[in-house]
């Protein structure tokens, strides 16, 4: 296919830019840049997963041996006993996703506002696109990483989970992805964080 993309580069997340209002979205910290790939006419349901593994090769000179990710399920879910028991990747496997595929599998339970936060962590080696496009098509708050975080676990409030995993990864020179938009978007977007230098190939 033709991929022709639309790029938007912002050198600071921190002052208005073209890409989106990166506020309350991510840690406030200092030296981070953004890149944006756009794929017009080329639905998130569909191209998602192409777009993320054609920016991850680019970061990573063609290797595409294994993503960590991280995923925080929206909205907060109910304080039962089946969720405490199925956790995050039991509900997302609920949805058809095989996350047997999955490795270093970890979830977290944490009492939110109105009931629970759950988060995981994992490890996806050579996946395949249509495994990852499933994933993409059934969570929202999904973000990728070409480098594992260096966190202790003990040492992260409730409320602080995702925030640290994606400040550990950029403070470590990592790159973190996510996408924009919608589920129903005509077009795909992906973003790409992390220090200049890290995102100098993207660019």
């Amino acid at each position: 296919m033709t991929t022709n993309y639309v790029r938007r580069y912002a050198e600071d997340i921190n002052v208005k830019n073209d890409i989106c209002d990166f506020s309350g979205l991510l840690p406030d910290i200092n030296g981070i840049s953004a890149i944006s790939w756009e794929l017009p006419n080329c639905s998130r349901r569909e191209f998602g997963a192409f777009l993320l593994k054609e920016m991850y090769s680019t970061v990573t000179d063609g290797e595409l041996n294994c993503y960590h990710v991280m995923v925080q399920l929206v909205p907060e879910q109910p304080d039962t006993a089946i969720v405490n028991y199925k956790k995050t990747w039991g509900l997302i496997e609920n949805s058809g996703i095989k996350v047997n595929n999955f490795q270093d599998k970890r979830s977290f339970i944490d009492k939110g506002r109105r009931g629970l936060i759950l988060t995981g962590t994992c490890r996806i080696v050579s996946p395949s696109s249509s495994e990852l496009q499933r994933l993409i098509n059934t969570e929202e708050k999904l973000f990728f990483s070409n480098i594992p975080p260096d966190m202790n676990d003990a040492d992260t409030l409730q409320t602080e989970r995702l925030t640290k995993w994606i400040e550990d990864i950029l403070c470590n020179n990592g790159v973190v992805f996510f996408l924009l938009g919608r589920f129903d978007e005509t077009d795909s977007e992906i973003v790409a964080i992390g220090k200049s230098i890290a995102l100098e190939k993207l660019i």
